[in-house]
């Protein structure tokens, strides 16, 4: 096998940059609708038909004529006579209809229930209205052959409502990365494995196994498996005699960065086994999690055709107290929100898998600064909305 590469520590940028340069979404499918919410759309999607398709009601009420109406009030209502609405409307009727229903021909307004008033044999009228008022007309939608949703969208739930309407029943989709998690050691309790494959869930990937590997040659072998379309190699990158994974990498495929001026997770490596890109992240779990959100994240995210940026909201908050980094070397440090203010947990703290429990969120601290004085504005990125 051959020897490890040399550690170089390589900058954000430069990592981001191979990151994207390797990186291309994976392919599409046909999905039904019901399943698509959260996917890319792969195509446009165009209406094959006018949205809606003739008037229809727009609240519960009554079809009328409006100018049947004119002259109707409180102290003056007009007599109405209530019709089913099968045949064309005439004025002096009203036809009852709920939200969605097609209007009666010659109706071009629905009256408000509470204008309203039914006896009877017959109703009366206590209102005016307006051509239009209470309705959809035919096309307000959308017009016959308009495009409904871009291709590159990621769908929400109003779309799918909206597609539903359309008659759309499957949409062509980005495909989801296939990802490979292999933890190289063994773990009494592994913390890194469900909290990576929670992150790329979120990301629009799916886990395609986590396994456990013992040494370089299985997990040499492992990696030269073609199953999937990004592998993700957790412990062994430090530089110590029992760290094989990054001298196993090189054996099955190429290393192409060793090494990253972060911290945490300054031991991350990335290379590839053929096209297929690899990304080797340090064991301990909270550098494991900060590596992953600021660098595999971005890789996965462009696998399923997501945008790049950190998938966390983002608010500005004045610093509660300082907070101290090393030039030439971006910084992670997790904060609390409260009093208005972001008050940076302790150093030792920020070592611990706790502190992004206790977090409410994060600082990147980049690689030209040292630090921010107490009072600074600062960006978090939040865990939570």
């Amino acid at each position: 096998m051959p020897d490890r590469p040399p550690f170089h520590r390589q900058s954000v940028t430069d990592v981001f940059a191979w990151l994207d340069r390797v990186a291309s979404p994976c392919g599409r499918e046909e999905v039904p609708l019901g399943e698509a919410a959260g996917r890319r759309l792969a195509d446009a999607v165009k209406a094959a038909a006018a949205l809606p398709r003739c008037d229809v009601a727009a609240i519960d009420g009554y079809a009328v004529i409006a100018a049947g109406t004119v002259g109707a009030s409180d102290y003056s209502p007009l007599p109405y006579r209530a019709v089913d609405g099968a045949s064309p409307l005439r004025a002096g009727e009203a036809s009852p209809l709920v939200s969605g229903e097609t209007l009666p021909a010659h109706a071009d307004a629905v009256l408000d229930p509470a204008l309203v008033e039914q006896h009877a044999l017959t109703m009366e009228i206590s209102g005016t209205v307006a051509p239009g008022i209470g309705v959809i007309v035919a096309g307000e939608e959308c017009e016959a052959g308009a495009p409904l949703l871009h291709a590159g969208r990621q769908l929400r739930p109003h779309d799918i409502g909206w597609l539903a309407l359309a008659g759309i029943e499957t949409l062509p989709v980005l495909g989801r990365p296939r990802v490979r998690i292999l933890l190289a050691g063994h773990y009494e309790r592994d913390a890194n494995g469900p909290m990576l494959a929670a992150a790329i869930r979120r990301d629009g990937g799916i886990v395609g196994g986590t396994d456990e590997i013992g040494d370089a040659d299985a997990l040499t072998a492992a990696l030269r498996q073609p199953d999937d379309d990004l592998a993700i190699v957790v412990g062994g990158t430090g530089q110590g005699a029992n760290d094989f994974s990054v001298a196993a990498l090189a054996h099955a495929g190429s290393v192409d960065i060793y090494g990253v001026a972060m911290n945490p997770g300054e031991s991350a490596a990335f290379g590839r086994v053929g096209e297929r890109p690899v990304i080797l992240l340090p064991g301990q779990p909270l550098a494991s999690a900060c590596a992953y959100d600021l660098l595999g994240s971005r890789l996965v995210r462009r696998l399923a055709g997501h945008d790049t940026a950190l998938p966390y909201v983002r608010v500005e908050r004045p610093l509660a107290r300082k907070i101290a980094s090393t030039i030439g070397r971006l910084e992670v440090c997790r904060v609390r929100l409260r009093d208005g203010l972001a008050d940076p947990l302790a150093i030792a703290e920020n070592r611990l898998l706790r502190s992004a429990v206790r977090a409410d969120g994060f600082v990147v601290i980049p690689e030209n600064c040292e630090g921010y004085p107490a009072g600074t504005r600062v960006t978090v990125y939040r865990y939570e909305p």
